[in-house]
């Protein structure tokens, strides 16, 4: 008996046979998986698709191949047809992917016992007519021991291998796969990429639900009733882009005024002089984009076509070009490369939103708390980054990062800002993030703010008319609220280290990537002989505690007292009057001894 007749090969060969089955499911199941469904029904499709292939295989007449040929055509039916329902029940009726599919291999699974034991298809007690007869692939089915197991298998089994890499390619090389992969890894960042994450059907019914959704018209007066749920739902066959234009437009359109949805899309353009950047009525005209006044009116055919040229174009601008559309709504990216500009396009646009590190501007455009038509990108602006000495003072240019202030000559002079630094997000917010956005956005939570104001900090504020100074303390008028004028900029913070003893503390659900519950830095000046202490998330702004350093015990109390908190969603205002009473304690002993 050779090498190929022993036992441990036949059920190798065997278990590479029976395999195969499964291997055609995985694939499925992968395919499934890879575009965001839990496919849990794919076992019951197993079985109805077996069931109906082994039953063509007992009905249809004809030759071998033939018959062959059409159970596996019968099998493919059966299962196109059920994982055709369970995505109807997922995809349409939005039901449970879990229970759909359980319900599904339930049904299945019914179906074949009770074929088997009703003899209902004349599968029991029969056996198989026609069967897949073992291919010699090149003559190599003689090889030791690899010879049965991979070249002596039947024509099923090749063709499972075959479409493992057609799938392999599919998903990894070509762009219908990617995009597949990209929605179902993330739909939101699919949809910002400009996949379409909602497209179905056919080509022809996705243009006859264009052509319909370009003549339906939205009556403003009616945007209270509307949701972007409801509008970027398949109930009005519109994708999340042109839901959220609809919105704007609800939002911003006259009552009883009919607009529109291509009239909606078009906004009037406001001409900056001399801006560095073109609004999008200009980017549109030099790209190539179509005019639609050049049509006809009564040619709608010309003009659907000449729409959907244009709108793809606009698409492609909109990506080359610093327009970018957040939540359907289109904002102008004025990007200066000098604080002269930067100042000038400022005073021209003051409704700009200033961004650098975008930790904070970003949080609020995703959550649509902040929609702003220009934002004024400052990446290129040398004169904010970085920091100097003049006369005995610290100048931290407003774009000086968290992971900047936690090493060199600004971790030496401000240590409390370097531990308060080191508390900011991860590393990735710590390199994007600035002091200038955590003076900005003038959060009673920010982490910046208490090292700041306990070494006496004052902003700087520059505009075409000037350069002020307002002291931190004044600068802070509220939450999220500064007293910076609307053509201003924030361009530094200047600080005279006491060069006492100095820490920060904060108090948070977990100890890394949190928002304070509350904060607290204290510095001990003892040239002035003065103890400073400044609290944050404890009151509207930021509070300042400053009183003899003799009086230190007293601390704990004082800082307890003149903090006005409140109850929300991350502590009670019990709980951090008593936390800043814990930390105050603490400080005191890291500080003094």
């Amino acid at each position: 008996m050779g090498v190929n007749d022993g036992i441990v090969v036949e059920v190798l060969a065997q278990a590479v046979l029976y395999g195969t089955p499964i291997l055609f499911a995985a694939l499925g199941e992968l395919l499934a998986e890879r575009s965001g469904v839990l496919n849990l029904g794919v076992e019951g499709m197993m079985l109805v698709g077996a069931a109906m292939g082994f039953w063509g295989v007992q009905q249809a007449p004809g030759p071998e191949w033939l018959v062959l040929l059409l159970a596996v055509g019968t099998a493919a039916l059966a299962g196109l047809v059920m994982s055709s329902i369970f995505a109807f029940l997922t995809v349409t009726l939005r039901a449970s992917q879990i229970v759909s599919g359980l319900a599904l291999t339930i049904f299945a699974g019914g179906l074949g016992l009770a074929s088997y034991l009703g003899n209902d298809l004349g599968l029991a007690n029969v056996p198989a007519k026609h069967q897949f007869s073992e291919i010699d692939v090149f003559g190599l089915a003689d090889l030791p021991v690899v010879g049965p197991i991979l070249f002596h298998q039947n024509a099923l089994v090749y063709a499972s291998w075959a479409l493992v890499v057609l799938i392999a390619f599919y998903l990894g090389r070509t762009r219908p796969g990617l995009n597949v992969r990209a929605v179902g890894e993330n739909p939101g960042a699919a949809d910002a990429m400009g996949i379409s994450v909602a497209r179905t059907g056919s080509a022809r019914a996705r243009r006859r639900c264009a052509r319909r959704d370009r003549r339906r018209l939205l009556q403003p007066r009616d945007h209270p009733r509307l949701d972007r749920r409801r509008l970027s739902g398949r109930r009005r066959g519109l994708d999340c882009h042109c839901a959220r234009d609809l919105l704007v437009l609800a939002a911003r359109a006259l009552p009883g005024r009919r607009v529109s949805l291509r009239s909606a899309l078009r906004r009037p353009a406001v001409r900056a002089p001399g801006a560095p950047v073109r609004v999008d009525s200009d980017v549109l005209s030099h790209s190539g984009v179509p005019q639609r006044a050049a049509v006809p009116g009564h040619d709608r055919r010309a003009r659907g076509r000449l729409d959907r040229v244009g709108a793809a174009a606009a698409r492609r601008t909109r990506r080359a070009r610093n327009t970018v559309c957040a939540g359907g709504a289109l904002m102008e990216v004025l990007s200066p490369k000098s604080l002269e500009e930067a100042l000038r396009i400022k005073a021209e646009h003051p409704e700009a939103v200033a961004i650098q590190g975008g930790t904070d501007v970003m949080v609020e455009l995703n959550f649509d708390r902040r929609r702003p038509e220009v934002l004024l990108n400052l990446n290129e602006v040398g004169e904010l980054r970085g920091c100097s000495r003049e006369n005995g003072r610290l100048r931290l240019g407003s774009g000086l990062t968290y992971a900047e202030a936690m090493a060199g000559g600004v971790a030496e002079a401000l240590p409390a800002l370097a531990e308060a630094s080191r508390t900011v997000g991860s590393p990735q917010i710590r390199a994007r993030g600035t002091i200038g956005g955590n003076l900005g956005t003038a959060s009673p939570a920010g982490d910046a703010l208490p090292p700041l104001l306990v070494e006496g900090a004052e902003v700087e504020l520059a505009s075409v008319r000037g350069v002020r100074t307002v002291p931190l303390g004044e600068f802070l008028v509220g939450p999220k609220r500064n007293a910076s004028e609307p053509d201003e900029l924030i361009t530094a913070a200047w600080v005279a280290p006491s060069g006492g003893p100095q820490t920060f503390m904060k108090v948070g659900p977990r100890n890394a990537m949190v928002i304070a519950v509350c904060s607290l830095a204290v510095v001990a000046d003892r040239e002035r002989g003065e103890l400073r202490a400044a609290f944050g998330s404890a009151g509207p702004v930021v509070g300042l505690v400053s009183f003899p350093l003799v009086d230190s015990g007293s601390l704990p109390d004082r800082v307890a007292e003149a903090a006005r908190p409140i109850d929300d969603v991350r502590g009670t205002a019990a709980y951090r009057r008593h936390a800043l009473r814990v930390l105050a304690a603490r400080a005191l002993e890291r500080i003094l001894t």
